[in-house]
């Protein structure tokens, strides 16, 4: 323990030293909340696909799903209403449609509230909610000749779709959005404050002190292995943490301006979303599990180059490993590719912060992806113990960059 502690003092008084490694850290911090924005942004409906998605959903309790939706299918079968999109309308029950919505899933919702009056939310990124908003109406407000569950629950009481009992409303006026938005947000936001700024310290902690030979008087002096890289790896962490903290508070300032506007960036809506003191804690476990493994995953690949010059090349490409996991999870829309991929890495930490979000998780997956996390980062130490310290026969090598 003592010997963790000297070095995990050694390099952290080193990083304090090094301005151009201080001036690196705060590059990723930077520039993760332009790569949310750029995916929020760019993130297109389902259009182009060859049906038109709409959700059904209800908080009454005792309703009878199944007749629920036939009677709505019914409405959405037939002869186009329109001449420029003939896809057929898919009518489906869904327990998270404000999901639905924001990530593409859904061209349109049809919610019963509390007090069972119906809302018609047209998805927030399709290009053409309008249409399909209007032409949902006109389904929607042909008499219903078949005695089933919509005329019994009086959806279709009013001709005008603001009538008391049948409301079309903007996403961004519901206070449901806000959890919405940020189950798709918060998870890449955190993965990447919390993981792109530890490679120029990973790449000074191993790679530069074997190029400049101070890493073999480690070894002279018969520093235990786990020790050195213990200590390394929690310096990463450490430094990482904090600056991804840094930015976390200030996004979260940036999120409370008022009026609220593009300014916000994004974060008014995580701000306005209502998230817990447990849930807090649940997503802190998650991210410092993601933190941590992705420390020990760019000191492995620092310590396998050669050079400063391989460790900035594959270092800088291991960093974006985080990232391009967890924005796939988080944009997947299949059932069975999101079950395959709450046993990667990084993407069980953004499935798991997304659903800490929405409300959704279980002690169980929780439990599961720290375990996973926790267990690929103590091989990934291990075997840059005995790669490093020569502990064992195991070496590795990578194609030399010119």
């Amino acid at each position: 323990m003592a010997r963790l502690l000297v070095v995990l003092k050694k390099e952290l008084r080193q990083q304090l030293q090094d301005r151009r490694t201080l001036t690196m850290m705060l590059v990723p911090a930077l520039v993760g909340p332009l790569i949310c924005l750029v995916l929020l942004l760019a993130y297109g409906s389902n259009s182009e696909l060859d049906r038109k998605e709409l959700t059904v959903s209800s908080s009454k309790a005792g309703i009878d799903r199944s007749e629920l939706l036939k009677d709505i299918s019914g409405k959405f079968d037939g002869q186009n209403f329109t001449n420029s999109d003939q896809r057929a309308w898919n009518v489906k029950w869904s327990e998270s449609p404000w999901d639905d919505l924001v990530r593409g899933e859904s061209d349109l919702a049809l919610v019963q509230g509390a007090d069972e009056s119906w809302q018609v939310v047209p998805s927030p990124i399709s290009l053409d909610s309008a249409l399909l908003t209007a032409e949902s109406i006109a389904r929607l407000n042909t008499p219903d000749l078949t005695g089933g569950a919509l005329r019994d629950m009086d959806l279709l009481s009013s001709p005008t779709p603001t009538s008391q009992n049948f409301l079309v409303i903007d996403f961004f006026a519901a206070t449901a959005a806000n959890s919405a938005i940020a189950s798709y947000l918060l998870p890449i936001l955190l993965i990447s404050l919390f993981t792109m700024a530890g490679s120029p310290i990973a790449i000074e902690c191993i790679a530069a002190e074997k190029e400049h030979g101070t890493f073999d008087s480690l070894r002279v002096l018969g520093a235990p292995g786990l020790s050195v890289m213990t200590g390394k790896l929690l310096s990463v962490a450490l430094a990482t943490g904090v600056v991804g903290s840094f930015a976390s508070i200030l996004l979260i300032a940036v999120g409370n301006i008022r009026p609220r506007g593009t300014w916000n960036l994004g974060m008014d809506y995580v701000v306005e979303s209502g998230i817990s003191g447990r849930s807090i804690l649940t997503i802190s476990a998650l991210t410092l599990s993601a933190l941590i493994l992705c420390s020990a995953i760019l000191l492995f690949v620092s310590g396998i180059a050669q050079t400063v010059k391989e460790a900035q090349y594959w270092v800088s490409i291991a960093s974006l490993i985080p990232i391009s996991l967890g924005g796939a999870s988080v944009l997947s829309s299949s059932d069975r590719i999101t079950r395959v991929l709450e046993m990667v890495p990084f993407s069980n930490v953004a499935i798991g912060i997304s659903n800490t979000v929405a409300g959704t998780s279980d002690g169980w997956s929780i439990a599961a992806c720290l375990a996973v996390n926790g267990l690929v980062t103590v091989s990934l130490i291990g075997i840059s113990v005995r790669m490093l310290f020569g502990e064992g026969d195991l070496r590795f090598r990578i194609p030399s960059v010119s």
